[in-house]
């Protein structure tokens, strides 16, 4: 619901402090920031209504009647075998701080190319192959050396843009893609899922993050080991993306804050999911906030900013 006291927020939309943000009536936390209404109805009017938004739906996993299933297009295997090269110029590899057998392995794991010509030359491919290892997309990338991301894309926006500026005839796999209703429709890493059956999942909020982790917390070389999977924002995730952990162990790496709120937030979805998707346990990792400085805290740090201190 609306918060009914306290202090207004800068409004996601104007700019201007006059929003009154949405929270979770549980646990008094805030729910993401866009979700809020501004006060200035003449000039902004901004209103978005978690409800509205899908936002409930993830929580509370209602139980309504099913939206008819749109086709869901892949893209061809070829196009994800044309990204296994360029490791030389992709600036992602080239600044990881690991020698080429560790990465290489990593590299491999993942499924991980490079964009070798174009605007987005020396980028990285990311592709999100679901558990029946067909293709859903392919996410683009552009780093700088600090591993700071540039700029992002699709491949099949890449090879849109190509086919116009030639003004050539679409391949059909290509406008097949291009009709699916989202692009990261599984999770990042789910084609592990079969191959490290017995494996812990551990679900972090960003795909380099789980890059790095698995480097940090070694390859998946026993059930004992990790397998790192990723959602592009953990706020995001859902239960139509984590219903395919069916019988998993499940490990959350969510954000530190400074009132612990987002802790609580998470482990209250975690116990949401948990009682959703049968044979699983969800939990929430206490690996950063037991590390968590004041500072840490307030800079809502991640997984991976804690891994780049070590």
């Amino acid at each position: 619901s609306l918060e009914q006291r306290g202090k207004l927020h800068v409004c996601v939309s104007c700019g201007k402090k006059r929003m009154t943000r949405y929270i979770d009536n549980e646990t008094n936390a805030f729910l993401p920031e866009k979700y809020g209404r501004c006060a200035r109805l003449n000039n902004c009017a901004y209103h978005l209504n978690p409800y509205h938004d899908g936002y409930g739906k993830q929580d509370k996993l209602l139980d309504e009647k099913p939206k008819e299933k749109l086709p869901v297009y892949f893209l061809p295997d070829d196009v994800l075998k044309q990204t296994f090269k360029g490791y030389d110029v992709n600036v992602f590899i080239q600044n990881l701080p690991f020698q080429f057998e560790q990465w290489k392995e990593v590299v491999n794991l993942y499924r991980i190319g490079t964009v070798t010509g174009g605007d987005f030359k020396g980028a990285t491919t990311f592709p999100y192959v679901d558990i029946d290892f067909k293709i859903r997309t392919i996410q683009v990338q552009l780093f700088d050396d600090n591993q700071k991301e540039t700029k992002s894309t699709y491949l099949s926006a890449i090879y849109d843009e190509y086919f116009r500026s030639q003004k050539n005839t679409k391949p059909s796999w290509l406008s097949k893609v291009q009709q699916n209703e989202e692009n990261e429709s599984c999770l990042f890493g789910e084609h592990l899922l079969k191959k490290f059956p017995n494996n812990t999942i551990a679900l972090v909020d960003d795909i380099k993050t789980a890059i790095y982790a698995t480097f940090y917390f070694g390859m998946p070389k026993t059930e004992s080991d990790f397998v790192f999977l990723a959602e592009k924002n953990l706020t995001s995730l859902n239960y139509q993306k984590c219903k395919v952990l069916e019988g998993k162990k499940v490990t959350l790496f969510p954000n530190v804050s400074s009132d612990q709120k987002s802790l609580a937030q998470w482990v209250k979805r975690a116990k949401t999911f948990e009682q959703n998707i049968e044979k699983s346990t969800f939990i929430v990792s206490d690996f950063l906030e037991d590390q968590a400085t004041t500072l840490d805290r307030e800079q809502s740090l991640s997984l991976y900013d804690f891994l780049i201190k070590k």
